[in-house]
């Protein structure tokens, strides 16, 4: 991190562009070539390059005016490390450069591995910090007269004689969580010296980690200050916070990776069973909001409640049944892209619009249609229902009179409830029938128009229908 923001605050002219990339979404098994995986890493990252062309980031690569920093060699699966040195000194010519990290032993085994070193690469190691060193940087971290414990620290550290505490502080890590965890909040470190805690440089890792949580949350407090970018919003329980971050470690441990990627974490949350339900439930609930508002602003709350029942029910089972069958699997989706820049797009969006207004109107009349001769049947039933009881009555009663002349009473009364319900349901088809007509067309014209609207600018904006926000646990 540090050399990426040297090489970015004093560029030398002509330099290549910086770019720090984890190796984590490298497989060489299925991009063999280096250059590849660049143009794909960039195009995703940085998808304001798009504006310049479709081909601006393979260009950039191709044309060696990225200079990528390679992290995390060390932290990919043991069967991958060296398949990236053979990749790496397959792809690599003489005029390409980049910068790769790893620790020490991990990047040996990796070449031992690999049986051949990485090509023309300078190896440079950092030495460990003595303990002189790790004094004077602590000192600078101190107020201007530390308090006696931590000059008690210095002073041990400076004669050699602070046993595992030295140890600790031989690292960049060590020094930052001892700065972290005991100046900025102020803690006395005369334990590091006395308790049971210095005794054994594994323990004293062990508990400078479990302090850290709870050492942070105190020391950055909430913040509303829109300039304080990296301050939380509220305030944390270290107790739950500790939680969650040890699921991800486990999660991230279980994955063979160091990098969390949100759009990654439904893969192991969710099954398509479990996601065609909920997107099943989400489009039943839109469709039955819309259906039911367009129904009851047109004719009547009951109707529209009718129709929002019928078609949410109808929406949410079908694409409930598209999710769990459909070839294409949201839970592997990459975020998605949106272009929304004007310029020289205009017969492009005007082209879409047209073609998404088109295709909603169609579908938005179809449904709505259909939505309302359901509703219109479902609305005349009470009126069909009704009709049928008083007509049967009255045939029933006329007709159990001739045939209780000659037969019997009851034939006639149970005949004529029967002719009785069946004008009944023609009153029910013939006169309420308008009513599928009203709310067809204008629900159709309602969900078309704005479902044609939503087609055109998506298609336009150029973003995937299929988006891993889809997939995404919140």
């Amino acid at each position: 991190m540090q050399l990426l923001l040297e090489l970015l605050t004093n560029p030398q002219a002509g330099d290549p562009i910086p770019v720090l990339l984890s190796l984590a979404s490298w497989d060489p098994t299925e991009q063999p070539r280096l250059h590849c995986w660049l143009a794909a890493r960039l195009a995703a990252d940085y998808p304001s390059l798009r504006a310049f062309g479709p081909d601006v980031a393979r260009a950039l690569v191709e044309q060696g005016h990225i200079l990528p920093i390679l992290d995390g060699l060390d932290e990919l699966p043991l069967a991958r490390q060296p398949e990236v040195i053979t990749a790496l000194n397959t792809s690599l010519t003489e005029t390409d450069q980049l910068v790769l990290t790893s620790r020490t032993r991990e990047y040996a085994t990796a070449i031992t591995e690999a049986h051949k070193v990485l090509n023309a690469a300078a190896v440079i190691e950092p030495e460990p910090l003595s303990a002189a060193q790790a004094a004077d940087y602590l000192e600078t971290c101190l107020p201007p007269a530390p308090s006696p414990s931590w000059r008690d620290v210095l002073d041990r550290l400076r004669a050699e004689t602070g046993g595992h505490l030295a140890t600790v502080a031989a690292t960049p890590l060590g020094l930052w969580l001892l700065r972290t965890v005991y100046i900025t909040p102020s803690t006395d470190p005369h334990p590091l010296l006395t308790s049971e805690v210095a005794r054994d440089a594994a323990q004293m890792w062990a508990y400078l980690f479990d302090q850290l949580i709870p050492a942070v949350l105190t020391t950055r407090p909430a913040s509303h200050n829109p300039h304080d970018l990296f301050r939380p919003r509220r305030t944390w329980d270290s107790t739950t916070v500790r939680g969650w971050l040890t699921y991800l470690a486990q999660h991230l441990d279980r994955t063979e990776t160091r990098d969390l990627l949100w759009w990654h974490l439904a893969r192991h949350t969710l099954t398509r069973r479990t996601l065609g339900l909920a997107v099943g439930l989400v489009a039943g609930l839109v469709a039955a909001v819309g259906f039911g508002l367009a129904g009851g602003l047109g004719v009547s709350l009951e109707i529209g409640l009718a129709v929002g029942l019928v078609a949410g029910l109808g929406s949410g089972l079908g694409t409930g049944l598209m999710a769990v069958l459909r070839r294409h699997d949201w839970l592997t989706d990459e975020p998605a892209y949106a272009n929304l820049h004007l310029k020289h797009r205009t017969v492009t969006l005007v082209h879409d619009l047209g073609l998404g207004l088109g295709t909603g109107l169609v579908t938005g009349l179809v449904t709505g249609l259909t939505g309302g001769l359901v509703t219109g049947l479902l609305a005349g039933s009470g009126v069909g229902l009704t009709g049928g009881v008083a007509a049967g009555v009255v045939f029933g009663g006329m007709a159990g009179l001739v045939v209780g002349l000659f037969s019997d009473l009851g034939i006639g009364l149970v005949t004529g409830l029967v002719r009785g319900l069946v004008v009944g349901l023609g009153v029910m088809l013939g006169v309420r029938m308008h009513i599928a007509l009203v709310i067809g067309l204008q629900t159709g014209l309602m969900v078309g128009l704005g479902g044609g609207l939503v087609i055109g600018l998506t298609k336009w904006m150029g973003t995937p229908s299929r988006t891993s926000w889809a997939s995404t646990p919140r």
